[in-house]
């Protein structure tokens, strides 16, 4: 086996023995040796990955069926091993929904393996450069989260079982991304089902619950729709191949795997109309929401609208929905997102919405829009993974997450609100990755009205949202004096990995033309001449001009306003007293939002009608 294939199998297998030794030992140190050395094998493996397929120019690693001994059975018992397990928790939850989507999976897909039983369809997996992005993202970033869970759930009873699922999870992502058969994703694509469910229900609360079967709910949904995808493209198509698929002539019911697999990346995506299910999720402790929205489940989606852009922009009756689903949800969300106080709520509405951007991205299905979007995907897992933890962290400490209640952090908690800051700028201005490829999408989309205008409000909506956090965070808070500020009285594994994520998140933009020539760029079939437009003829000299200005003036104002012991000032009413009361900072509340989210839902469906009913009605126009 060659190098690049054991680094690939390595990244599944670590993370994989790694949560059975925890389920295994238990004991708080073990546990806490298993996952730190699991992290570091993976950042480690990930990036060795990468090196290899870029040393070695090829771009891409294949294995097939026979290299791989006992593994394909493996996989196959363990696909009807899951849908076994969703069928108990259905009978036990007394859900029926989930019962009948269980059997609706189990039944057809029986029958699909009886009828393909011995025939081999290879290469079964494909490393190639989107994969390494997804293995990247998922290792490094995920095992951050992983380690500040550690310190997070320190004192919680089912610590050991929380951070088995956890490392399962990453296990799940990293075999998903490199499986090249619909087959063999499916089993890792229900696998981060199963783990999603667990991961929100751990609190075992009333809440926690509900919120779990909700997402379960969702979720198999799009299982149901990946599985009768994969038999219509056996059927229609000849092939379950992702690589098969790819520059398929579509008419008829050929496009209909295509629409399904679309409608599948939308509820893992938590796209509208299925994105309640992610905003349910935000019950569980805060590292479940960080790796959910910023490293596995949500970006295993939009990574398989990437997979399947060359065709589905290919067809206009198909791109089109999918990309106008992607605009609505994006202007939708960054519009709910004003009228929340939660922070953790706005955080996931900001993660739908991104999403909703690379969902726009691989309909259109230009270079310039897919190099958009992959970048868009690694630079969001960035910021909003350092987002989450640092809302976690004020959580652990204050007993809250309300934005209202942040007043006063910059004194209380100063590091912490300085990765607040970072991860707000990163995400939000330039000349940063995010707004850097935010530009490059609202240039695609200049000429494309329908996309422009949900984009043009999504986006003033976000500026909205997040300067109106930064403004509260920053405020001095209900106070007649202001303190001298003090010392974070933080666990080190909290300032660990908040400094690694802050540290990423400021010196990626540095690395813009490196990534998208070596990372991006192969696959795309792109040349490094070929992304000249990147920068000028002194190199990427102006965008680290910029990133340099930025990072300066930012201390350099840090250091210059401290808050010192002067008095704040007051309203003066001629010595009368006087109360008042700020207007309303919340526009979109109550029945506002509740009837822009239903109208949001509506539309959206709609589109998703639209996707699935015009390959049927194109196989039967006579046309």
């Amino acid at each position: 086996m060659e190098a690049g294939q054991l680094l690939a199998l390595l990244l599944l297998a670590v993370p994989a023995l790694a949560s059975v030794l925890c389920l295994l030992l238990r004991g708080p140190k073990w546990v806490m040796l298993a996952v730190a050395a699991c992290s570091s094998g993976l950042i480690f493996l990930s990036i060795a990955l990468f090196a290899f397929l870029t040393w070695e120019g090829s771009g891409s690693v294949e294995i097939e069926t026979e290299e791989l001994y006992l593994l394909p059975t493996a996989l196959l018992v363990l696909d009807f091993l899951l849908l076994a397990t969703f069928l108990a928790i259905g009978a036990w939850r007394r859900s029926w929904e989930v019962v009948l989507l269980s059997l609706a999976q189990i039944v057809p897909l029986a029958w699909f393996e009886y009828l393909t039983f011995g025939e081999e369809a290879d290469p079964v997996i494909v490393i190639d450069m989107l994969s390494v992005e997804l293995v990247l993202i998922t290792s490094i970033v995920g095992s951050l989260i992983c380690i500040y869970a550690l310190r997070y759930m320190e004192h919680d009873a089912r610590r050991a079982s929380f951070m088995a699922v956890m490392l399962a999870f990453l296990a799940a992502m990293n075999g998903a991304v490199i499986c090249n058969s619909l087959v063999w994703l499916l089993v890792f694509w229900e696998a981060t089902t199963l783990c999603s469910y667990l991961l929100i229900r751990h609190e075992r609360t009333a809440e926690a619950e509900a919120a779990a079967l909700s997402a379960l709910k969702y979720t198999l949904a799009g299982g149901l729709a990946f599985v009768m995808a994969i038999i219509l493209a056996y059927e229609e198509l000849g092939t379950v191949l992702l690589s098969g698929m790819a520059g398929t002539a579509l008419a008829g019911l050929a496009l209909l795997p295509f629409a399904l697999l679309a409608i599948a990346a939308f509820t893992k995506s938590a796209q509208m109309p299925f994105h309640r299910w992610l905003l349910g999720a935000m019950v569980a402790p805060t590292p479940v929401s960080a790796l959910l929205h910023s490293s596995t489940m949500v970006n295993l989606g939009v990574y398989l609208l990437l997979r399947l852009s060359p065709s589905l922009s290919s067809v206009q009756e198909l791109s089109w929905p999918v990309a106008l689903a992607g605009a609505a949800t994006f202007m939708a969300t960054s519009v709910l997102a004003m009228g929340s106080t939660s922070s953790k709520k706005v955080l996931a509405y900001s993660t739908i919405g991104n999403l909703g951007l690379i969902v726009v991205c691989a309909a259109i299905g230009s270079t310039d829009a897919l190099l958009a979007g992959m970048l868009l995907l690694l630079f969001h897992a960035i910021s909003k993974a350092l987002l989450f933890l640092t809302v976690g962290v004020v959580k652990h400490e204050t007993g809250s997450d309300d934005i209202e209640g942040m007043a006063g952090l910059r004194e209380r908690m100063p590091f912490v609100s300085f990765a607040l800051l970072v991860g707000v700028v990163t995400i939000l201005l330039p000349p940063f990755g995010a707004f850097a490829s935010k530009w490059m999408i609202s240039e695609i989309m200049v000429s494309m009205p329908l996309l422009a205008i949900p984009l043009a409000i999504g986006f003033a909506a976000s500026i909205v949202y997040y300067v109106k956090w930064l403004g509260r965070a920053f405020s001095l808070g209900p106070r007649s004096r202001a303190p001298s500020p003090a010392k974070d009285p933080l666990a080190p594994a909290f300032k660990w990995t908040l400094g690694a994520l802050v540290v990423g998140a400021v010196a990626l933009p540095f690395l813009i033309d490196p990534l998208a020539q070596y990372l991006l760029g192969p696959f795309l079939g792109l040349l490094p001449s070929d992304m000249s437009w990147l920068s000028t003829s002194l190199g990427s000299l102006p965008l680290l001009a910029l990133v340099t200005i930025v990072v300066v003036a930012a201390a350099a104002i840090a250091s210059f306003a401290k808050v010192g012991e002067e008095e704040v000032s007051t309203p003066y009413t001629s010595g009368e007293p006087c109360g008042f009361e700020l207007a309303n900072p919340y526009p979109i509340t109550g029945k506002g939002e509740r009837a822009l989210e239903s109208a949001s839902v509506l539309v959206t469906m709609a589109l998703l009608v639209i996707i699935l009913a015009f390959p049927l009605l194109q196989e039967v126009s006579p046309w």
